[in-house]
């Protein structure tokens, strides 16, 4: 018994149909019973893990006044100003 022969007794012969020259549709294709529920389970389990880490998420407010923001020049201006502080005398 050599490979083609084992092929043609595994492989069920199904014709491709719907497919034109024109057209770009693609006959369904089917997932693995297996990796479907592989893919849940890890789903789920991304989902519980999630859960646990922040079981109340606070919203982030955008005008909070821990958030600051600063133009490139006063980024600059600061940086300059702790590298002056910070060099030897």
């Amino acid at each position: 018994m050599n490979l083609s022969d084992v092929y043609s007794q595994q492989v069920k012969k199904v014709p491709v149909a719907g497919i034109s020259r024109g057209s770009f549709g693609l006959p369904p294709i089917e997932k693995d019973p297996i990796i479907n529920q592989l893919e849940q389970d890890v789903f789920a389990k991304m989902h519980e893990v999630d859960k646990l880490d922040h079981p109340n998420p606070e919203p982030i407010v955008a005008n909070s006044p821990e958030l600051k923001s600063f133009s490139y020049e006063d980024a600059l201006r600061e940086l300059i100003e702790i590298k002056n502080k910070n060099k030897p005398q």
